[in-house]
């Protein structure tokens, strides 16, 4: 009898208990694989910095999920170079946003040498550049660091971004890859303008690659000597003429609009250039005057004719342009021509001045001030866009001509790209647009935000003393009182 009551109060065996923590821990393995493997194939990042430097645009998630081949991104970089780990996270969102038709490889250029130099050799790249490779089909576009990543030159000086403009590079590299035929973009010459092979200060050759890049081939055109525009010219471009175009120059110039082309035009005050006809016709005036604007420069106002552009219109060159200053020097302004007939074109004003700038007729001099009835009033209108094929408020487009008038040359030279690269967007957005390869519409840098506090010096000289005397103090004074106390 108390031998079966012992053996019924005798718990589970050793083997029992044994097979079920063996089988808790095969089923918490398994629990937690099917957790790894479900946010492996569906997670959520989040953008936490404060300027959103990876978060991509809607433009290029766009672009992304209507990929219809494959595109391979490959990242040459030293781990050690400045922008690495920022170029590194934009890139693996387009990873993750390409719905698998974007593959992305890191190679560090000093760990992975070999496969960085086998890279390097096929692409015909040096093997000490940081550079982003973009691959689609049969073709590649290689985009240095320099591109991407500007350094902040300010102070205080040292390895810091400037401004960060890989998502553009990178954007427009897979839109052109992916877009089909090239466009052909011609500059004239013959009038004084800047030559766009030109590698001087007053070229154009930083320019003529920028467009280039974008799936573009650049050429020059002497309408008096070839006496017509090609019929592949895409985009006609005529920057800072000094001299005007004659009358069968206009001619052409004139039956090339007719036929739907498209011109960008840069003009400068002071220089005849002959175009007015022709921008009136599409319903602009560029008025012959220096914009000028009262600065403060250390304190002490002083009247400039570097104007920036305080706010921006409603379109497409310009929808990044919010955050960014653009800076017009030696620059005139435009006004709609009084004329009616237009033929239903759309006229958007792509820049304006500050409201305290104003037209000067007479030039910039020391004893320049605004006369009223002579000179206008800010905001000036820096930039324009017409769309002719537009009809009325509705958004049909007939294929018309398109212009963009510029009221500045120099900013888009070499050196004037040098002083603001951000210059080279405006002519690239105006350019894709006229072209309607809005896909190749730049997109405005990330700068990041930076935060400082300065101090006067009664406030330094306080923290001094509170650093280097009032706190070692106190550290002393309290392990002296402990040592007293536990003397005692």
């Amino acid at each position: 009898m108390h031998r079966t009551k012992r053996a019924a109060a005798k718990g589970p065996s050793r083997t029992v208990i044994g097979s079920n923590v063996a089988v808790s821990l095969a089923l918490a393995c398994l629990l937690a694989g099917m957790l790894n493997y479900l946010s492996f194939r569906h997670y959520e990042t989040f953008d936490l910095s404060a300027t959103g430097s990876f978060t991509l645009s809607d433009k290029t998630r766009h672009l992304l999920r209507s990929l219809e081949s494959p595109v391979r991104i490959s990242m040459i970089f030293s781990a050690d170079s400045v922008g690495y780990t920022e170029v590194k996270g934009l890139l693996e969102r387009y990873r993750d946003e390409g719905s698998g038709r974007v593959r992305l490889e890191v190679v560090d250029r000093f760990v992975e040498r070999a496969r960085a130099e086998a890279l390097a050799a096929e692409f015909r790249l040096a093997s000490e550049q940081d550079v982003v490779v973009v691959r689609a089909g049969e073709d590649h576009r290689a985009i240095p660091a320099s591109e991407m990543v500007q350094p902040d030159t300010g102070p205080p000086f040292g390895d810091r971004i400037g401004s960060f403009h890989v998502e553009d590079r990178v954007t427009s590299a897979i839109a052109s890859l992916v877009s089909g035929r090239r466009k052909k973009i011609y500059f004239t010459t013959g009038h004084g303008e800047a030559d766009v092979s030109s590698k001087e200060d007053g070229g154009l050759s930083q320019l003529g690659d920028n467009i280039g890049r974008d799936n573009a081939d650049v050429a020059s055109l002497n309408l008096l000597i070839q006496q017509q525009v090609p019929q592949d010219a895409d985009v006609l471009v005529i920057v800072g003429p000094r001299s005007p175009f004659q009358p069968q120059e206009i001619e052409l110039l004139n039956g090339y609009i007719s036929r739907g082309g498209n011109l960008l035009i840069m003009l400068d005050p002071g220089n005849p250039h002959g175009l007015g006809p022709l921008l009136e016709r599409l319903g602009v005036i560029a008025r012959d005057e220096v914009a000028v604007w009262p600065a403060r420069v250390a304190g002490v106002p002083v009247l400039v004719q570097t104007v920036p552009a305080e706010t921006y219109g409603d379109h497409p060159i310009v929808s990044r342009f919010n955050k960014v200053n653009l800076l017009f020097h030696n620059a005139l302004s435009f006004a709609r021509a009084p004329t009616t007939d237009k033929g239903g074109a759309k006229i958007t004003e792509l820049a304006l001045s500050p409201a305290s700038a104003w037209g000067e007729a007479d030039g910039l001099s020391e004893t320049a001030r605004f006369d009223e009835g002579r000179d206008h009033r800010g905001p000036l209108c820096l930039a324009v866009a017409v769309d002719s094929g537009r009809v009325g408020n509705e958004k049909v487009d007939l294929a018309g001509a398109r212009l963009v008038a510029i009221g500045c040359s120099s900013i888009f030279t070499n050196e004037g790209l040098r002083r603001s690269p951000v210059a080279s967007d405006l002519a690239r957005n105006a350019i894709g647009w006229m072209a309607r390869q809005e896909q190749l519409i730049g997109i405005a840098p990330k700068q990041p935000r930076r935060y400082g506090y300065s101090l006067s010096v009664a406030q330094l000289a306080t923290l001094g003393l509170l650093v280097g005397c009032v706190i070692p103090a106190s550290v002393l004074l309290i392990g002296a009182a402990a040592w007293f106390h536990r003397r005692s």
